[in-house]
């Protein structure tokens, strides 16, 4: 049996660039190192940050090798950039993801739209939800006109096309390794922050076995 710690700050505070409101639960070992591991909302972040660098790319256009962007190799390529392997294309997707109602999406999530032929109930679009408020929807996407943002609600050919929506597994973001290390050196002095944050953050010491 040996002394673990769970802990939970502000990602502020690890001088990563993010969102205040999120929060990282850090699970590790007392002694020479502290594994963290990164929120889903966290690894979301990064995933509409990553796809944001790619805004304006022409459609179809070859980024790396065997990375083609198009609906869904620019899906699964902002993905696979923080260590998910997911289907490459839009079908795949469909069938891969959590169905979730439309009103139920959030940031992160995929929405699945027919192809160009309206007629036929057959995947052959996606694009990542990057904003829901209020039943407001903003995707990102990469399409006819690139790699671009805009709104859902007011695209009557989108609107139109419109099939199903989809979460990426939870499975993945629990299956994922510790993000980050720090030395108990580099412990110490986050741990005399705590202090300073009060309600912000805590700190939790159990036994394990």
């Amino acid at each position: 049996m040996g002394r673990s710690f769970a802990i939970k700050k502000p990602i502020a505070i690890l001088g990563y660039v993010a969102y205040s409101f999120i929060a990282v639960p850090l699970y590790g070992q007392w002694g020479d190192s502290l594994f963290i591991q990164e929120s889903d909302s966290m690894i979301i972040e990064k995933v509409i940050a990553k796809g944001k660098t790619l805004l304006g790319k022409p459609y179809r256009c070859a980024i790396a090798k065997d990375v083609i962007l198009d609906c869904s190799g620019y899906v699964s390529h902002i993905y696979k950039t923080e260590g998910f392997n997911i289907p490459r294309s839009s079908r795949e997707l469909a069938v891969f993801s959590e169905k979730i109602d439309l009103s139920e999406v959030k940031r992160g999530d995929l929405l699945f739209f027919k192809g160009s032929n309206i007629r036929k109930r057959i995947v052959g679009h996606v694009a990542l939800v990057i904003k829901a408020e209020d039943g407001e929807i903003e995707m990102m996407h990469s399409c006819a006109s690139g790699v671009i943002i805009e709104k859902y609600n007011n695209n009557r050919y989108y609107t139109s096309r419109f099939l199903s929506a989809g979460r990426i597994p939870s499975a993945l973001f629990r299956n994922r390794p510790p993000t980050f290390r720090l030395n108990s050196r580099d412990f110490e002095i986050e741990d005399s922050i705590l202090e300073e944050l009060g309600d912000n953050a805590y700190y939790e010491e159990f036994d394990s076995r």
